[in-house]
């Protein structure tokens, strides 16, 4: 769903929205709806298709994505970035809350894949202190996609509506005190620039810290999600915690071992 999400925002913007009705096409040039084509054969629900086909888990998913992302050459993953996160022992700090709200409301999320102990969702959006997310285990009847093109759009049989599939009408939500502390965090950003501001404006809101490099200082918030760093970070010899350390992460629900 993130990496479908990825591709919608690339080729068709932020602003572009599914027509509800199920004419799907309505008020779209040519290339857009044969952009929305192609990109939902890539997740048609058949053996040849190139990005369906297999279930995996939240962490096989994303070790399969890093390894797609850091072999890849097209310039569609290139500003692909998913962050892994664990936002307390066994349930989400409360201190968490609002970076994950902030984070969904950024232009350029691609959600957060999380949700409850053998039951992952994909959160896209949040409401009065509930995440917004979609199922990806609500099943529908397979109905093959067809490409009857007129005009160069393409078009679809009102009997069997497959396009509408593909897209949700119906949201749940979730209390953010009942999601599994671990999620992934994803963003798409299409060049050096917009990270960089994408993590200047985090860091500002207070929701990351950022490691500037050698000499050159840190930005600390006082409760941050995760750390961007712009270096490598050096191997440290192992050493005793000290208790402030063993306070700091007691307060947040974890155990320094």
């Amino acid at each position: 769903m993130m990496v479908a999400q990825a591709l919608l925002l690339l080729r068709h913007g932020r602003n572009w929205r599914w027509n509800l009705r199920g004419v799907p096409f309505q008020g779209q040039t040519p290339t857009l709806a044969l952009e929305h084509y192609e990109i939902l054969r890539l997740f048609e629900d058949q053996p040849m298709a190139p990005l369906a086909g297999s279930w995996f888990t939240p962490s096989e998913a994303l070790g399969l994505l890093k390894k797609a992302i850091t072999s890849s050459t097209s310039s569609l993953t290139a500003g692909l970035a998913v962050v892994v996160c664990v936002d307390g022992a066994h349930s989400v700090n409360k201190v968490y809350n609002r970076h994950l709200e902030f984070l969904l409301s950024m232009p350029n999320s691609l959600g957060i894949g999380g949700g409850k102990p053998n039951h992952s969702t994909y959160f896209i959006g949040h409401y009065h202190g509930q995440l917004i997310y979609l199922d990806p285990h609500v099943s529908h009847q397979y109905v093959p996609l067809e490409k009857e093109l007129d005009d160069g759009s393409p078009k679809q049989k009102r009997k069997h509506k497959p396009f509408s599939s593909f897209h949700c009408r119906l949201l749940s939500k979730m209390p953010i005190s009942s999601i599994d502390p671990s999620c992934a965090v994803g963003f798409l950003m299409r060049n050096k620039d917009e990270f960089e501001e994408s993590m200047r404006y985090l860091n500002l809101n207070q929701v990351i810290d950022v490691e500037l490099g050698s000499n050159l200082g840190s930005k600390r918030t006082k409760d941050p999600l995760f750390t961007v760093m712009h270096e490598e970070p050096k191997t440290m010899s192992p050493r005793e915690a000290t208790e402030f350390e063993r306070k700091q992460a007691a307060d947040h629900g974890f155990e320094l071992l």
